[in-house]
């Protein structure tokens, strides 16, 4: 009995893209490190995503508030997050 991950065929091992790099990608780091993306683009993409998921069935703020109201630590700042939560905003 085979594993869901393992493979029948003797295909080879995906490779991983390499990171970007060059003029591009440094304008868009600077671009996304600047204020605007902040306090500008970030709330729009953040309310594109509720919207979306409100449009699709999903009770944003309703499953937000039952939420917050599970969270028994009050306050934030004893939060030790993952470096992951620690990146830049993004959405695809």
């Amino acid at each position: 009995h085979s594993s869901p991950s393992s493979s029948s065929t003797n295909e080879p091992p995906k490779q991983r893209s390499q990171p970007r790099s060059g003029l591009a990608q440094e304008l868009l780091n600077l671009a996304l490190k600047s204020p605007l993306w902040t306090y500008v683009m970030v709330p729009q993409a953040r309310a594109s995503i509720v919207k979306t998921a409100e449009s699709n069935g999903i009770q944003w703020m309703n499953a937000k508030a039952w939420l917050n109201e599970q969270l028994t630590i009050k306050d934030y700042n004893q939060v030790v997050y993952p470096k992951y939560y620690q990146q830049s905003f993004h959405a695809y």
